[in-house]
C-alpha cells in the first residue's frame, strides 16, 4: 500500500503582492528519484483573461452532467446552448435543464 504524503503549501510574499491584478499559484513537485518539477500560472484557466476554449468548456459541461444527466439531455443541452442566437424560445432550454433526474 503506498504511503499518504503531506504537501506543504507555503505563502509566497512575490505571489502576495501580484493579487489582485494576477491570481498567480506555483507548484513544485519532488518526485521519488530526486528530480522536481516547478509550474506557475498568473491568470488560471477559466478566467475572463484566459477563457475556456468551446472544445474546454463543453468537456467541462459534460463532466460536470455525467452521472446526473442522461448523454441524450447533455447531447440536446449542448446543441441548444451553441445555437442560442437562433432560439427565439428559451423554454426547451430551460426544459432541458429543470427536468434533471438523477442516474442511479
Amino acid at each position: 500500500m503506498q504511503q499518504k504524503q503531506n504537501v506543504p503549501v507555503e505563502r509566497s510574499e512575490e505571489m502576495d503582492s501580484l493579487f489582485p491584478k494576477l491570481w498567480p499559484c506555483e507548484v513544485e513537485v519532488e518526485t521519488a528519484a530526486g528530480e522536481i518539477y516547478k509550474h506557475r500560472v498568473d491568470i488560471a484557466k477559466g478566467d475572463p483573461l484566459s477563457p475556456l476554449s468551446d472544445v474546454e468548456r463543453v468537456g467541462k459541461f459534460r463532466g460536470c452532467a455525467d452521472g446526473v444527466l442522461p448523454p441524450s439531455q447533455i447531447d440536446g443541452i449542448v446543441a441548444a446552448v451553441n445555437h442560442l442566437e437562433d432560439i427565439d424560445d428559451l423554454r426547451p432550454i430551460t426544459e432541458l435543464l429543470i427536468s434533471a433526474k438523477k442516474i442511479t
